[in-house]
């Protein structure tokens, strides 16, 4: 490397310039409103000269993809348009699209999950085109919608040239700077039950859908699905999130429905999950003849894990020592959450991002603003080792 990570022309004040300005364009999913902050970070490559892709993931919602073009496989810089929502605005100490600075923190939805890492890349991509001939790898910048709900920009970003040609990647999660190479699984699952209604004063006339559900509940917490053994992630959670049930008070519910949000470790698979919920419906439905139930799959995807030895872990931990300082053993993690890494399947991804992650989805969300700098400069020294 000829180039050192300080003599980049990556400004401080213009990652926070920019974080501030991608603050202001709410972009909040649901209902899905990347499109705005899409189409400002696609005139901002623009501007400085850089080819774009606008790839369409349905009406109004597409990734933004540019490319630094050389010859052979790349490099993939990703991050996510989209923010969850802000339910209550008046419970923030700050305007949650204002982007103000305090206490060396910089506020506002989206301001660490991830606007900020976004502004980072973006700095540390414009920064590598005026090093292009310095590159060991090209560069591919992605900008995702839909990573909050269902990773559908990842998902259709598989189907694009450059994407096609990247060999590993970064994801700008906020990590504190630390790289994450393993992501739990999850597994989101609904299940119903059946019952006939009746007046609530002759219940005995009816089935009561929602006592239905109760032994099924009862009997998941006591099931084991698998703990996986995995050193950086926990074994398999489960949190019943949702469940509705009946119409009046004064009826017998013919019906009911809960969700579930499994989280699982590498060693345990989707199909495992699914295939113990059904054997144990089965066996209450043996016990009771009058249970009517059944399981659905709303979304799942595997664990992602990236190994310790994989070019792109140690091209990061030496991007890392270079920027931050030598290090004799840095710490690599693993996350219970899923990311785009989940759709982004056969390409080794780690997550590294600035900013502390248990601000994110906060009311006061922020980003620290010390971690930024570093961030971007991680990102661009990378592809010059």
């Amino acid at each position: 490397m000829t180039i050192s990570p300080d003599e980049l022309l990556i400004d401080e004040r213009e990652i926070l310039e920019l974080t501030q300005k991608l603050i202001r364009i709410p972009s909040e999913n649901q209902p899905g409103n990347e499109k705005a902050v899409g189409e400002f970070i696609a005139s901002w490559l623009k501007d400085k000269g850089l080819p774009i892709e606008l790839q369409e993931v349905e009406k109004d919602r597409f990734n933004v993809i540019s490319s630094i073009k050389r010859s052979g496989p790349a490099l993939l810089l990703c991050g996510h348009m989209d923010t969850v929502p802000v339910p209550n605005p008046d419970e923030w100490t700050y305007d949650p699209f204002a982007g103000e600075i305090k206490d060396g923190y910089l506020f506002g939805r989206g301001s660490l999950d991830m606007k900020g890492s976004l502004a980072c890349m973006l700095t540390a991509f414009v920064a590598l085109k005026e090093v292009e001939e310095e590159l060991s790898q090209d560069v591919v910048f992605l900008a995702t919608v839909d990573e909050e709900v269902a990773t559908k920009g990842a998902k259709k970003a598989m189907e694009s040239s450059d994407i096609k040609r990247v060999k590993h990647g970064i994801i700008a999660e906020p990590t504190d700077l630390n790289p994450v190479i393993v992501q739990k699984g999850h597994c989101w699952l609904k299940i119903k039950t059946r019952g006939v209604a009746a007046h609530g004063a002759l219940p005995e006339r009816g089935v009561n859908a929602i006592l239905k559900m109760y032994p099924i509940l009862s009997r998941i917490q006591e099931l084991d699905f698998g703990k996986g053994g995995h050193p950086l992630v926990s074994e398999t959670t489960v949190n019943i999130g949702l469940i509705q049930g009946g119409v009046k008070i004064n009826m017998v519910p013919d019906s009911c429905e809960t969700s579930l949000d499994f989280r699982f470790p590498p060693g345990v698979a989707s199909d495992s999950i699914l295939g113990k919920l059904t054997t144990l419906l089965e066996e209450l439905k043996a016990e009771d003849k009058e249970l009517d139930a059944k399981v659905e799959i709303i979304k799942c995807s595997d664990p992602v894990e990236v190994q310790r030895d994989a070019p792109i872990v140690n091209l990061l931990l030496k991007a890392m020592d270079k920027v931050l300082g030598s290090h004799d053993e840095r710490k690599l993690l693993g996350v219970p959450y899923y990311t785009d890494a989940s759709a982004l399947r056969g390409i080794p991804i780690v997550l590294l991002g600035p900013g502390e992650p248990g601000y994110a989805h906060q009311k006061d969300e922020r980003i620290k603003i010390s971690s930024m700098l570093p961030a971007a400069k991680i990102y661009a020294t990378v592809p010059l080792l």
